[in-house]
């Protein structure tokens, strides 16, 4: 799969995340487009915690990564379809990792 110049690691550090960054993980142009992408944070974390709701994904459960709590969130390519409106249009803040798996 061919991923775009940003996605090129499938693996991402982000601050700013928006509807039309999630858009182009979730449908690819390719022949295998992502069937859900993951999203962790620390429990701390209130601002990511925001941008996970905003943007659709539903909690999955607690985790320990390298030591430190964080939560898991996924966010599938059906949910994404089902409910693009309920997402802003605008861009949400907060750090979050995310997975395209």
């Amino acid at each position: 799969m061919e991923f775009p110049e940003r996605f090129r690691t499938r693996r991402l550090l982000l601050t700013r995340i928006g509807r039309s960054d999630l858009d182009d993980l979730i449908r690819m142009r390719s022949d295998r487009p992502l069937g859900q992408v993951l999203g962790s944070m620390r429990p701390d974390n209130v601002a990511a915690g925001r941008v996970m709701a905003k943007t659709g994904f539903a909690y999955e459960r607690d985790l320990v990564h390298a030591g430190e709590p964080r939560m898991l969130y996924r966010l599938t390519a059906d949910a994404w379809r089902i409910a693009p409106v309920s997402r802003p249009a605008s861009q949400v803040h907060g750090a979050v990792e995310l997975q395209a798996i």
